[in-house]
């Protein structure tokens, strides 16, 4: 099973708040507002499969643009069989190519230097 989570940083030391807020933490998210800079928002995507890490905390980043070109290297994907993207502030890719009629490689770092993976 495919897991994705979004994580927002919260930008400063404050013991009542947690140091990264789930997405889906409504009532947080509402209490973190006044602290949140929502065009600069730091954060990370949580994916993994069968509950092996494929993204993690290891690549936090500007979490508007991250989607943002995660949700375009997914579209070219579909239309081209390949998509890719770096992490909008580090120069760590991101590609996904078709492998057959029903495998996907998803390969983070140059030359996978972070991991591939081959999923379904």
């Amino acid at each position: 099973m495919i897991h994705v989570q979004t994580y927002i940083y919260f930008p400063v030391y404050n013991p009542s708040f947690p140091e990264e807020i789930p997405v889906d933490d409504m009532d947080t998210l509402r209490k973190a507002e006044p602290y949140l800079d929502f065009e600069r928002l730091h954060g990370h995507i949580e994916l993994s499969y069968y509950g092996q890490p494929i993204l993690t905390d290891k690549f936090g980043d500007f979490i508007k643009d991250y989607w943002d070109y995660m949700l375009q290297a997914i579209r070219s994907f579909l239309k081209n069989g390949v998509g890719g993207m770096s992490l909008p502030d580090q120069p760590i890719p991101i590609t996904i190519e078709e492998q057959g009629s029903n495998w996907v490689l998803m390969t983070v770092g140059d030359d996978g230097e972070y991991g591939k993976w081959l999923l379904p």
